[in-house]
This record gives structure tokens, sequence and C-alpha cells, in this order.
């Protein structure tokens, strides 16, 4: 017995239809010796991506620990910009900054998966 074969997914069609604008921040790290100062230095590039959730299990003990805003954001492959270390960057949308903490391929051909971070507990945060 074999499974039926699904008809590919148009990546194409799926972020005309569900994508939405963010930033991508490229994010340099320096240290002034002389000045004793922590220097960033940001290159924003404008993308597209479909936002999804991630359902993480907290435990009692190590909940505190755990982000509360863990967000997995779906990009073109081929519009991740060249040279951009993915895992250094953050990626802005309409409501909150994210820290990537995390890639990897997705199962859909043409896309990578970025698993971000936003500890933005009294955006998130319910009764």
């Amino acid at each position: 017995m074999s499974l039926p074969s699904l008809p590919p997914i148009d990546a194409k069609l799926m972020f005309s239809d569900w994508g939405e604008p963010a930033t991508l921040k490229q994010v340099l790290s320096t240290y002034d010796p002389q000045s004793g100062l922590h220097l960033e230095s940001v290159t924003e590039f404008p993308v597209t991506v479909i936002k999804t959730s991630v359902d993480l299990a907290q435990l009692g003990a190590t909940e505190a620990q755990l982000p509360v805003n863990t967000t997995c954001f779906l990009i073109q492959t081929a519009s991740i910009p060249s040279g951009v270390s993915l895992t250094s960057a953050r990626l802005d949308d309409a409501q909150r900054s994210f820290a990537i903490q995390h890639v990897e391929d997705s199962a859909i051909s043409g896309l990578t998966a970025l698993f971000a971070v936003s500890d933005d507990r009294e955006a998130t945060a319910t009764p």
C-alpha cells in the first residue's frame, strides 16, 4: 500500500496569498577597546514572510527560561540576501522584533524556516 502523491505546493502563490512584509536586519557587533563601547552596525533588507506559530511545552521548573513568544517565519530561500548570517540577524514584523535562534530548510521546496524569539512578555501574557 502506498500513500497517494500530493500535488506540489506553489510557494509563489502561497506568498502572494499569505505573505506579510517584514524587515530582515543584519547585525554586526564590534567592540571598541579605546572607549569600552560595544557597537552595532545594522543593515536592513525588506523581505516577505509567512508567520506561523510554534507550540512549546512548558514545564513548571523551567517556565521562566522559555521564551514566551517563539515564532516560525517562512521565507523564500532565494530572497535571503547573500552574505547575511541569519543566526545573528533580527526580523521585525509589524508588531515586534525577533531574534533568529534557529534556521532550517522547510519541508516545502525553496523555503527556509526561521525560528525566532521575542521576549515580549507583556504583549503575550494571559491572565
